[in-house]
């Protein structure tokens, strides 16, 4: 099966025009976050072979520091499950600059095959539980990896999948969605690596009240390896799922 069939079937080529929609809408609230996330990036490089840059999770690029990434290092390779044509475009004549098409989570395809092949004999937790981990980036072997922004959202889309097909029960896939977030956590080579992720979420009325709070993740982050946090001022127009404006507590960790 073609990757461009996964994206189909799960949904993520809707789901990219959504989050520039977002982004023009919510532009100058977005600008402390996309700052923070890219001068957290360059502050990491120190002491890392110049050779080749891995960013997990590149989208729109909007807080990868994609050109300054290129001016310090041979590579910069942008990995995700689709790469809006703006950017392919946009960064065409970079020779440095190449983009890797992949399923980040690694069990798209399994799911897919569960769904067809869908027997009693076997839950989906066990059966995903058993697939190969990711290896792709062993097979890249980068000297600096960025997971930019994606821990929160890399279980959304197998979840929705889950959940519309009746895949599994509501206390086997919060396990399905851990197993997913920590295997991204888990792949990112040590003293190589840096994570930027959204955490926690606060719901407010528009008096500027908390009314609402939540975890994002599905695990409590190495308090031990955060080095820097702070609010993202996600969507204050309260155009987002609840009605209401919505910010989130970000971690910036080393790994």
């Amino acid at each position: 099966m073609t990757i461009n069939k996964i994206r189909r079937k799960f949904g993520f080529n809707a789901d990219r025009s959504g989050i520039m929609s977002r982004y023009l809408n919510e532009e100058k609230n977005w600008f402390e976050h996309l700052n923070n996330t890219k001068d957290f990036i360059l502050k990491n490089i120190s002491g890392k072979n110049k050779d080749i840059c891995l960013i997990i999770g590149s989208g729109w690029c909007l807080d990868v520091p994609v050109v300054q990434l290129s001016e310090i290092f041979k590579k910069v390779i942008l990995a995700d499950i689709i790469h809006p044509r703006q950017i392919e475009h946009k960064f065409r004549n970079f020779p440095g600059i190449e983009f890797i098409t992949l399923d980040l989570t690694g069990i798209l395809k399994p799911l897919l095959t569960y769904k067809k092949e869908k027997t009693e004999k076997q839950n989906l937790y066990t059966f995903l539980n058993k697939q190969n981990k990711l290896s792709f980036i062993e097979q890249i072997n980068p000297d600096f990896v960025v997971s930019a922004n994606i821990l929160s959202q890399i279980a959304y889309f197998p979840s929705e999948y889950i959940k519309r097909y009746k895949l599994a029960s509501e206390n086997e896939l919060l396990k399905i969605q851990e197993m997913i977030e920590k295997r991204h956590l888990d792949m990112l080579p040590e003293k190589k690596s840096i994570l930027i992720t959204d955490f926690f979420e606060l719901e407010y009325n528009f008096s500027g009240q908390v009314i609402k709070e939540k975890n994002r993740l599905s695990f409590s982050l190495p308090k031990e390896k955060i080095i820097k946090e702070w609010t993202w001022d996600f969507d204050l127009s309260g155009n987002y799922y609840t009605g209401n404006p919505v910010k989130f507590k970000v971690a910036a960790l080393q790994v």
